[in-house]
């Protein structure tokens, strides 16, 4: 599903997987619940931990 995306994850690329707005993946984002970091001002997410948010949320 995810084979043609890098390991680490652009935000961009994170609101194209899964569908939702920019607010929304701020919000999870900042809260942790899609586990992040920032590269100083952009956000990045590792493609893993991607895979296993979406896992818990089926």
């Amino acid at each position: 599903m995810l084979d043609n995306y890098p390991d680490v994850l652009s935000f961009r690329q994170v609101m194209e997987i899964t569908h939702v707005g920019r607010n929304l993946l701020l919000r999870l984002l900042n809260s942790g619940e899609i586990p992040a970091f920032k590269m100083g001002k952009l956000w990045k997410v590792y493609k893993q931990d991607l895979i296993q948010y979406m896992s818990q949320c089926q």
